[in-house]
């Protein structure tokens, strides 16, 4: 019967220990690179929006994609979601969101605003398996410019973006993974661009922005606007 208790007693001391220790713990909040993060975040990225010639052009493209992607249904991006990405910086610490937009307002204290135009369009990942439709920007190396400047700034706050920056814009996305393209050399992952923008747009502002996922697609906030000379 002692035996029983002792072996009783420790078990609840066990359990009550178990229950504090997960009590006193943070709560688990994020994971990045392989990194735990614990209390509250926020998906962050750094990009550029565009303006209502950018916008305009999508509200026309709607026949064009019908007419590439006969066995597939595109689902476009809203006008308001429009945007390039120079980086994206995952779950990050609520904590640190002031220290980011210190430094990227840092980077760009200087940089002056740049025209471009619109460049060639492209799927991800393959013209076969399409579920990503985007357009490219020209000059490219302006957008590479920036993202280099950014990306080298932020190397000590976040988990660096390793992947190859392709100034781009995702134009419309694609629920079904069948079918391929149809009129196009599968060994070109490139399509011709539309003959609908006949002016150059300008870049004059980058943001640091928050990413929020729901069922019916991502809302995008921004935290802080840098204009451009």
């Amino acid at each position: 019967m002692a035996g029983t208790l002792s072996f009783l007693s420790l078990s609840l001391h066990l359990t009550t220990f178990e229950t504090v220790t997960s009590l006193a713990k943070p709560r688990l909040e994020g994971r990045e690179a392989g990194k735990i993060i614990y209390g509250p975040t926020m998906r962050l990225f750094v990009a550029s929006f565009f303006s209502e010639t950018m916008l305009d052009w999508l509200m026309k493209s709607d026949l064009t994609l019908s007419e590439l992607f006969p066995a597939k249904t595109p689902h476009l991006t809203r006008p308001e979601n429009l945007h390039l990405t120079y980086q994206f910086l995952g779950e990050v610490p609520d904590s640190k969101v002031g220290k980011i937009s210190q430094v990227v307002e840092s980077t760009l204290r200087n940089a002056e605003s740049f025209v471009f135009h619109p460049g060639m369009v492209g799927v991800f990942p393959n013209k076969f398996r399409p579920r990503v439709l985007w357009i490219g920007l020209e000059p490219a190396s302006n957008f590479q410019v920036f993202a280099a400047k950014i990306r080298r700034a932020l190397e000590h706050e976040v988990t660096s973006d390793t992947k190859h920056f392709l100034p781009h814009v995702t134009l419309a996305r694609f629920n079904e993974d069948h079918a391929a393209l149809s009129n196009v050399d599968p060994t070109n992952i490139t399509l011709p661009l539309f003959d609908v923008l006949d002016k150059d747009c300008t870049i004059d502002s980058v943001a640091l922005c928050k990413s929020e996922l729901t069922p019916k697609g991502p809302i995008y906030s921004e935290l802080s606007r840098f204009d451009l000379k």
